[in-house]
């Protein structure tokens, strides 16, 4: 690839898709609702996403999950948010 000039390319790509990525710290408030029950059965990950989109809420109410697994899928709707139409 780096022959026909496409590994610079290829990096200003990931670089812009990278400068979209927000990090956020999980405060105790989002750690606390990590332990709380969820409507649905969610997996450990799942519960770290959901309670991050919970404390994201308040800042972007206009938040939405965009994921192919359905259980997520479901708790996510059962905690008000909506999906992102993939």
């Amino acid at each position: 690839m780096n022959t026909l000039g496409l590994a610079a390319r290829m990096q200003q790509d990931i670089n812009n898709i990278i400068d979209k990525i927000d990090l956020i710290e999980l405060s105790p408030n989002t750690l606390q609702r990590i332990y709380k029950p969820f409507p649905k059965p969610v997996r450990s990950l799942d519960a770290i996403h959901l309670a991050s989109m919970t404390y994201m809420s308040d800042i972007e109410p206009a938040l939405a999950l965009a994921s192919y697994d359905a259980r997520m899928n479901e708790a996510a709707v059962a905690l008000g948010f909506i999906l992102y139409d993939l």
